[in-house]
């Protein structure tokens, strides 16, 4: 099962993200660190079903009408805050619990609320572009100082006369959740001595960058996109292509509304429909959650 891990700052709205995706109940507060144990669950992806293509549906459990939703762990651990890799915050728990993801969503307060340790502020007065670089440098250190911890025994066996670097090095990255295909791409694209001794600190850096970013691609989350200035939003998608505006409050309330019988609605939608009586306020509220 691909699984997928929620990284971000304190206050970003990950709780919730994950919340609205797994429908499980999770501590959800506007304080930072309302999360410390990690919350693990299934969510799941929704595409098309092959049997579209055949007579009749297919009729499984994860098929719907045509619609196959395949299920994906989805993992909610403590916020991240600057020097996190040096333990600040809960970061070192975190970092740990990202060694199995095999994707990581930056969940990344959009509207300019919250500041870079996630306390509250105004809505625009932060700008959320500046949490992009930080979450990404993290895991990088994070990963950097792995290498260096270990770097003693790779000097040992290097002493050896069939020490092999690469094999050596494959070994210890698989252990932080990169694959072999990761470790070999990595090695490729990336100079460095063959004698461990010769190693610097940049060379480390260096690898642990690029096994991340193979390892461990990162989608942007853009979240509390219903109450984000529009030029936040246009920031990020600018620093980052895969960025993708959402309302996990907005996503919540749908499906609590659907749940409900108040709305006509399957996670994944394009649009929902009004099935029952609301309110007149609960109305415009889903007409905000429908411009998002």
């Amino acid at each position: 099962m691909l699984s997928i891990a929620l990284a971000g700052k304190p206050n970003a709205g990950k709780s919730t993200f994950y919340e609205a995706a797994t429908m499980a109940d999770v501590d959800v507060g506007n304080y930072p660190f309302t999360t410390i144990d990690a919350n693990r669950g299934v969510t799941h992806a929704r595409a098309e079903c092959p049997c579209l293509d055949l007579p009749e549906r297919c009729g499984t459990e994860n098929c719907a009408d045509g619609k196959r939703y395949v299920p994906v762990e989805l993992l909610d651990v403590a916020g991240l805050v600057p020097g996190a890799h040096e333990g600040r915050g809960l970061g070192n728990q975190f970092l740990d619990e990202l060694t199995n993801a095999d994707v990581v969503l930056h969940v990344v307060d959009a509207s300019g609320g919250t500041d870079a340790e996630g306390e509250p502020v105004e809505v625009g007065d932060h700008d959320p572009v500046e949490d992009l670089q930080f979450v990404e440098e993290e895991m990088d250190l994070w990963l950097a100082s792995i290498v260096e911890r270990n770097w003693e025994s790779v000097e040992r066996a290097s002493r050896s006369p069939d020490f092999d670097i690469d094999e050596k090095l494959t070994e210890m990255l698989t252990g932080v959740g990169a694959t072999e295909l990761d470790v070999a791409r990595t090695l490729r694209a990336v100079e460095y001595p063959e004698d461990p001794i010769q190693w610097t600190d940049e060379h480390r850096e260096t690898l642990a960058g690029e096994i991340r970013a193979r390892s461990k691609p990162v989608v942007v989350v853009a979240n509390k996109a219903d109450v984000a200035p529009p030029e936040n939003l246009q920031a990020l998608k600018e620093r980052n292509e895969a960025t993708i505006p959402v309302t996990a409050d907005g996503e919540l309330a749908l499906r609590r509304a659907a749940e409900a019988g108040a709305v006509d609605y399957d996670p994944g939608d394009p649009d929902f429909e009004v099935v029952a009586e609301v309110s007149d306020q609960q109305r415009e509220g889903l007409e905000r959650i429908r411009e998002v």
